[in-house]
């Protein structure tokens, strides 16, 4: 089982990464992220990838799509089930959530797409680091 935090603080930790690169992901990995952390995160950007052609690469988006199918399998083996997978990530990351107003395109979340192919190879580290080895399912150090 996992503790709920709202969206909003999950989208506030998500755009104070919105600008970090593969060498500051990497310094992230050396802390204290947690598996939850790390899934809204990637999550959230996976799909603003999907839902925002407009911010959508190609690459980015494929190293994303890796990360969260990495993730998902991590999770499915520490026992969480298909229907937590999906409300974690439709409460954390808006996956199948409407969107009516289309926030998730808006300036302030849509910013949060990673710019380049290296800010996604970042994130695609600390998912293979997380997943490299068995731990709690938490959220640890949300940056």
């Amino acid at each position: 089982a996992y503790v709920m935090r709202g969206p909003t603080i999950l989208l506030c930790c998500a755009l104070a990464a919105m600008s970090t690169g593969a060498s500051a992901m990497r310094q992230t990995v050396e802390t204290d992220m947690g598996p939850m952390c790390l899934y809204g995160i990637v999550s959230l950007a996976e799909e603003v990838g999907k839902r925002c052609p407009k911010v959508r690469n190609a690459g980015v988006q494929a190293l994303l799509s890796a990360s969260v199918q990495k993730l998902d399998a991590y999770f499915v083996r520490g026992g969480w089930t298909p229907e937590q997978i999906a409300t974690f990530k439709r409460e954390q990351a808006h996956v199948g959530a409407p969107d009516p107003k289309g926030l998730l395109c808006q300036e302030d979340t849509a910013s949060f797409y990673p710019k380049s192919k290296g800010a996604a190879e970042g994130w695609a580290a600390a998912t293979d680091h997380i997943v490299s080895k068995a731990r709690p399912l938490e959220w640890g150090d949300c940056l």
